[in-house]
């Protein structure tokens, strides 16, 4: 028997059903509570929610890349929405439960935006329904997570939310099939940036057991039920010819990454924790280009001691034969930690964030520093600092990171006194100045998410104006070329850690302006290396050269989509 559905992601799955199914679930709907414990339920859960979710979107980020992380940013901003959060303290107040609050308002907006014909607008009903299914699993202590099985399965859902399905391993998901959903839904998404095979929109399928056998083509969308020894022989067939394909991509394992011309890129990956060290080896990656060590603050209830972040860093240098550069503290903007007191501010982009944060308070600076110095014995650690505006502030730096190894001298204990240091170039001033600071640094790394943001004056999270969001926007290209011809001189490594970094169409225009090294998800470094491999520098040069005659980021597009035709 088969069923039809959308293929939302390729590939080929075969083997065992799991059906998902939500627990169900009894409401109650007055509450015997006084309105002020019931009130204190809510403001909790909201608070316990929107930990969860800033954890979600740092995972994602990892996984997935900024771009598609950034569903869990809206997912915040909702969860913040005084139109949705103001309804569910109205129902509190008139003596109805937090749960039954939230069920009643969330149900009314999914309805609302589920019946309008616009497909974004209707994806805001997933949102919606992720966040509000996230605060009653917390008021009711559900545990709705599907990041765990014994055995390799085909998940069989109603529906899969982002929270969901960024949570999944690889390993043990062959694939999933949904009710409902649509190709350009945050599951299908995330789905094919993960290499699960995916068919969404099937409609009835109640009549798929836990257990049961099922072929799932996530090309065609056809999924196949009990199917017959010839059926399973097919699909077999497909999908070892669609993994062959993939394993194409082995055969980069252990080769240099290199242009044809013999153009040599350093290829390293972006990672948060040393949770990720294993993905970087079984990818292939050559180092780690950003070490996101936010992470470490994120995860614990209070600030994590200098040994606690030795133990950290020590663990990835060690791991990675190749270099390893740790960024420092990145917070603020839109990254919050509860115990680090930020204040209130109207612009927190635009405010104390970042290397702002850490020169402002040697406390929560120092430990850090001393604990990368100690680490650095250990391999080839770099430390590079974030949201460098100034050329005071790497004077600044570089007086702190005086002040650490003095006190490492004073207890006797070791550090590479030749540590290289680096700047993330993310703030457009910094990239003008960027032959100034080629003088006083060891690296540069380019940080494209928040430099287009800056450069354009877009939030790169506000759906209203994120058409004027682009990496390829001429004014962040010559930005860019700048900068990489700038540390071209002093002969400092030039990289990028940002989205742009692995986007196949822009890889040639950035080779072609001088970058050396791009830092990209582990899961992306094999096709990356591919795609370099059929590049060669000379025309890379070329491209590069006639980008900087385009004035529009459609112009550039198309003119890297013919360039990638061509190849």
């Amino acid at each position: 028997m088969n069923i039809q559905g959308i293929g939302a992601s390729s590939g080929i799955g075969l083997g065992q059903a799991f059906v998902y199914e939500s627990s169900d679930i009894e409401i109650i709907e007055d509450s015997l509570l006084s309105l002020e414990e019931e009130m204190c339920l809510f403001t909790k859960a909201i608070e316990s929610a929107s930990d969860d979710i800033k954890n979600l979107y740092e995972r994602a980020k990892i996984r997935l890349g900024e771009k598609d992380a950034g569903v869990f940013q809206a997912h915040l901003m909702f969860l913040e929405d005084p139109e949705f959060t103001s309804g569910i303290e109205a129902l509190i107040e008139s003596g109805k439960t937090s749960t039954f609050a939230v069920k009643n308002v969330s149900d009314m907006l999914i309805a609302m935006f589920s019946s309008m014909d616009d497909d974004y607008m209707k994806e805001r009903a997933s949102d919606i329904k992720d966040v509000s299914d996230r605060l009653i699993n917390i008021l009711l202590g559900v545990n709705a997570s599907l990041d765990s099985f014994e055995s390799p399965v085909i998940i069989v859902a109603e529906d899969l939310t982002p929270s969901m399905t960024v949570t999944l391993d690889p390993k043990m998901v062959l694939a999933f099939i949904t009710r409902v959903g649509g190709k350009t839904s945050h599951s299908a998404i995330m789905a094919r940036n993960m290499g699960i095979p995916a068919v969404v929109g099937l409609g009835d399928i109640s009549d798929i057991e836990s257990g049961s056998v099922l072929i799932v083509n996530g090309d065609t969308g056809q999924v196949t039920l009990s199917p017959t020894s010839s059926e399973l022989d097919d699909a077999e067939t497909l999908r070892k010819d669609y993994l062959i394909k993939q394993n194409m991509l082995q055969a980069f394992v252990g080769k240099e990454t290199m242009t044809q011309d013999k153009k040599r890129i350093e290829l390293v990956c972006n990672i948060g924790s040393d949770k990720d060290i294993p993905l970087v080896q079984s990818n292939d990656g050559e180092g780690v280009g950003l070490f996101r060590s936010e992470f470490l603050y994120m995860d614990q209830e209070s600030m994590p001691s200098e040994e606690t972040q030795f133990k950290a860093y020590k663990a990835v240098v060690e791991s990675i034969s190749g270099p390893v550069i740790i960024r420092t503290l990145d917070v603020g903007g839109d990254k919050d930690i509860p115990y680090i007191k930020l204040d209130e501010e109207m612009n927190p982009f635009l405010g104390v964030r970042a290397v702002r944060l850490c020169l402002k308070d040697s406390q929560l600076f120092q430990p850090q520093l001393c604990a990368l110095l100690r680490a650095s014995v250990y391999g080839h650690l770099k430390i590079m600092f974030p949201m460098v505006s100034s050329l005071e502030e790497v004077h600044l730096i570089k007086a702190e990171l005086e002040k650490a190894k003095e006190t490492l001298r004073k207890r006797g204990d070791s550090y590479d006194s030749n540590v290289e240091i680096g700047i993330m170039i993310e703030i457009p001033s910094a990239a003008l100045m960027a032959d100034m600071f080629a003088k006083e640094v060891d690296f540069f790394s380019i940080g494209t998410n928040d430099l287009v943001q800056y450069t354009t004056a877009t939030d790169r999270i506000n759906q209203n104006v994120s058409h004027l969001y682009s990496h390829y926007h001429p004014a962040v290209l010559r930005l860019i070329k700048f900068v990489a011809e700038a540390g071209g001189r002093e002969n400092i490594m030039v990289g990028m850690c940002g989205e742009a970094a692995s986007d196949p169409l822009l890889i040639p225009f950035l080779i072609g302006a001088g970058l050396n090294e791009l830092s990209v998800s582990p899961y992306k470094v094999l096709a990356t290396r591919s795609h370099i491999s059929t590049l060669t520098y000379e025309k890379c040069k070329e491209y590069s050269k006639e980008i900087m005659n385009l004035s529009t980021a459609s112009q550039v597009r198309d003119y890297l989509e013919t360039v990638a035709l061509n190849q």
